[in-house]
């Protein structure tokens, strides 16, 4: 039986894992794999035919209009929304790997 919080959201997935990671249960080590995981590859697919339509319309109708731009801002968006403790923790493990970067290449 699949445990719920307060809210009605299932506490746990099919593998047993929190769906909504707190502080505490951030996994630093996976979170490090998944930060260069992204870094090597930040790009993101998706198959959608309304999402490319909607988008395509845009591009054609929008000057300088881009749809990785929208994509990137409309996913983030959401995913702090969602997972708001998780994309904290990543955004200031991003921000700090990148001020780590720059202050090598000084």
């Amino acid at each position: 039986m699949v445990k719920r919080d307060r809210s009605g959201h299932s506490r746990h997935d099919k593998r047993g894992l929190r769906e909504k990671p707190t502080r505490e249960e951030v996994d630093r080590r996976l979170a490090a794999v998944a930060l260069s995981q992204a870094l090597a590859q930040p790009r993101l697919a998706l198959y959608s035919p309304l999402s490319s339509a909607i988008l395509n319309y845009l591009k054609s109708t929008t000057p300088r209009f881009s749809i990785s731009k929208e994509l990137a801002k409309l996913v983030e968006a959401e995913l702090s929304k969602r997972y708001p403790v998780l994309a904290s923790y990543m955004r200031r493990s991003l921000e700090s790997r990148v001020r780590r970067r720059r202050a090598r290449e000084v």
